[in-house]
C-alpha cells in the first residue's frame, strides 16, 4: 500500500478517537503527577561505574552499544565511538557533578534520564533545558522506571549501559541544539527531528503535548 493511499477512519469514528486520545493522555497526566510527589519512597536508581582498564582508553558499554548501531562501516563506527566517548566524558566532568551535587561513587540513572528528557524537550522547543525541572522529572522517571519489569531484569552492566546512553545522548542533543542555532533552519529541524524521536522512543508521547517545570513533566490533553 502506498502511504498516500492509507485510509483514515470514518467521520463517525473520529469523535470517539479524539475522546480516547484525551483519556489516554489524562491517564498519563495523572501518572506523571503522582510520580512527581516529593514523598517518593523509591530508592535512587544508582549503578556501579564500569571498571576501567589500566593503561587503556576505557570504552563503556553504552558507548559501545550506540557505536555498534552507527551506519557507515568500521570507519563510521570508530568516529561515532570517539564522539560518544567525548560526550560521556563531558557529562562526567561538567554535567554530572552539578546535577548530583558533587562527585559520587556510583552513577545515578534517574538523573541521567531526567537530563536526557529535558535536553530533548529543550531541543524540540528550541530553548535551554529547564534545570529547575530536573528534581521533579527525576522523581517521575525514577518512579516509572522502577515499576517496569524490564528495569528489574537488567543486569548491572546493562544498567551502566543505559546510564551512559542517557548521559551522552543528552549532551549530544544539547550541544547539537546550540550549534544548530548558528547553522540555520535546516540544522535546527534536523536536531528537532532527532529529539522528537528520542522522546517518542522513551515516553511514547508526542513532544507537542509535553512541557516541564519545577512540578515536573506535564502532558496536555490537546496539542498547543
Amino acid at each position: 500500500m502506498n502511504p498516500t493511499d492509507t485510509p483514515t477512519i470514518s467521520n463517525a469514528a473520529q469523535p470517539l478517537a479524539r475522546e480516547l486520545s484525551q483519556l489516554v493522555h489524562s491517564t498519563m497526566a495523572k501518572t506523571l503527577r503522582e510520580a512527581a510527589a516529593a514523598d517518593n519512597k523509591q530508592p535512587r536508581l544508582r549503578t556501579p561505574r564500569a571498571q576501567q582498564s589500566a593503561g587503556a582508553a576505557a570504552v563503556g558499554p553504552g558507548v559501545q552499544t550506540l557505536a555498534a548501531l552507527h551506519p557507515g562501516g568500521a570507519a563510521g563506527r570508530q568516529e561515532a565511538q570517539a564522539l560518544y566517548t567525548r560526550c560521556l566524558q563531558h557529562y562526567r566532568r561538567h554535567v554530572q557533578p552539578q546535577l548530583e551535587g558533587g562527585v559520587q561513587a556510583q552513577d545515578d540513572i534517574g538523573i541521567a534520564a531526567a537530563f536526557f528528557v529535558l535536553a530533548n524537550l529543550g531541543a524540540c522547543q528550541e530553548v535551554e533545558p529547564d534545570v529547575a525541572a530536573l528534581p521533579a522529572v527525576e522523581r517521575q522517571l525514577r518512579s516509572l522506571l522502577a515499576q517496569t519489569a524490564a528495569w528489574r531484569q537488567l543486569a548491572s552492566t546493562e544498567r551502566q549501559s543505559l546510564f551512559e546512553q542517557f548521559a551522552l545522548l543528552g549532551v549530544l542533543v544539547n550541544e547539537s541544539r546550540v550549534a544548530a542555532q548558528k547553522q540555520g533552519a535546516e540544522a535546527r529541524a534536523h536536531v528537532q527531528q532527532a529529539a522528537r524521536g528520542y522522546l517518542q522512543q522513551l515516553l511514547g508521547l508526542s513532544p507537542d503535548r509535553l512541557s516541564a517545570s519545577a512540578q515536573g513533566l506535564v502532558v496536555a490533553d490537546k496539542v498547543h
